[in-house]
């Protein structure tokens, strides 16, 4: 009635057998099988056995959920990832696709990090990546402007205070920004502002993960992942005797770079479309970029990085009258005089009667004008007029002289 037949393993095996059978039917039961000698030889088996047929389908339908929930941890994962990249890190670049791959990498070890890049590259972005990515996400992510906290207050929001700690203190201490972090992670924006004894006392939290609160004696214990950021040559600081050469190599454990957005101008058109989508929504508009807007944007320099190109999208949603932004709407506002300039340069081309040397290097003088107004370099002017970037070099320093 049952498979396998316990009783015929169990006389061939002449000893205890523990096996599950089952049956025609599709049930299943657990059995025992126990051999009874007498005088050496098996006089009798005795089998116990016991029906686990809901058990064994229970089990089974509790694999299959605990499958389908890693399936879905799985899905939760990827999502997670593909919505920090989605509203937060837009790129297209591969200098940017390297960076990525870099805070992937290291997003689930507890090294210090110090982000590094100008001012506007999106080192805060990078930050938040690096936490929501780790598996610190589903603790407090603390964001602290060194640059921005009046001096004589850094400490106690570094570190907190006990209660009557100083005049003014809440009565009940307050916790620092490190203890509020607990488990999670401390991003230092600026951190070159930090004034040298406080730079000792972080130094202390990082080698020995306490803090002592202002007006306290008692060491608290702080697990916190320390994630730091500049747009300043912190090596030079040290050099400078402005920053401590122990605590740039306690920061410096895994250095991060963000170059610049002239570096990586394939990232332009997917972040002004992101910026554009955002502030459409935010102010009901319905607004797009020309391919020639597009162009200009692209040829600018952005001294301000990504932070100026969002406002620039911004200022272009808000004032641009038509819902298509074209690229007398962007020229303005990259370079306030272009329009001006340009209406008079357009004039000065038409020319009265002279000899045709001296017309063409006048047309030409004002032709690498224009476009050096309209792309921002040399080098994009050489490639849209098809001359060599040198000729381009000797008409801008006849500007200059002519003091244009």
């Amino acid at each position: 009635m049952f498979q396998p037949n316990i009783v015929a393993d169990c006389l061939k095996k002449e000893k205890k057998i523990t096996i599950m059978q089952e049956g025609r039917n599709g049930s299943r039961v657990w059995s025992v099988a126990n051999p009874v000698f007498y005088e050496g030889q098996i006089t009798k088996i005795v089998v116990i056995s016991r029906d686990i047929t809901e058990v064994s389908m229970l089990q089974q339908k509790l694999n299959k959920v605990q499958k389908e929930s890693e399936g879905f941890k799985q899905q939760l994962h990827e999502l997670k990832n593909h919505s920090v990249g989605k509203n937060k890190l837009i790129y297209h670049s591969q200098k940017m696709a390297h960076v990525v791959e870099q805070v992937k990498k290291v997003a689930n070890v507890d090294s210090t990090i110090v982000i590094l890049g100008g001012s506007g590259v999106g080192k805060e972005v990078v930050a938040q990546a690096l936490h929501e990515w780790s598996n610190r996400n589903v603790y407090p992510y603390v964001r602290v402007n060194c640059g921005a906290i009046p001096e004589q207050l850094i400490e106690s929001e570094l570190f907190g205070y006990e209660k009557g700690a100083f005049t003014g203190a809440d009565p009940k201490g307050k916790a620092g920004y490190f203890e509020q972090a607990h488990q999670g992670t401390v991003f230092l924006d600026e951190v070159s502002e930090l004034p040298l004894n406080m730079q000792v006392k972080l130094l202390r939290v990082i080698q020995e993960q306490e803090v002592t609160r202002i007006g306290g004696t008692k060491t608290k214990s702080v697990d916190t992942r320390i994630i730091a950021a500049t747009n300043k040559d912190l090596w030079k600081l040290v050099q400078d005797g402005r920053f401590r050469e122990d605590l740039y190599y306690r920061l410096n454990v895994i250095p991060i770079r963000i170059p610049p957005l002239r570096e990586r101008k394939e990232d332009i058109a997917p972040l002004s479309s992101y910026f554009l989508s955002n502030l459409n929504q935010l102010y009901n508009k319905d607004k797009s970029l020309s391919a020639e807007a597009l162009e200009v944007l692209e040829g600018y320099e952005w001294p301000g990085n990504v932070r100026e190109l969002q406002n620039v999208i911004e200022r272009l949603v808000v004032t641009s009258h038509d819902d298509f932004i074209q690229a007398e709407n962007t020229l303005p506002v990259l370079y306030p005089d272009t329009e001006a300039k340009t209406k008079t340069k357009k004039a000065a081309i038409t020319l009265d009667f002279m000899p045709l040397k001296q017309a063409i290097e006048e047309v030409e003088t004002k032709l690498i004008s224009l476009g050096l107004e309209k792309y921002g370099t040399a080098a994009k002017v050489s490639e849209v007029l098809g001359v060599s970037p040198a000729t381009i070099s000797r008409r801008r320093k006849k500007l200059l002289d002519k003091g244009d």
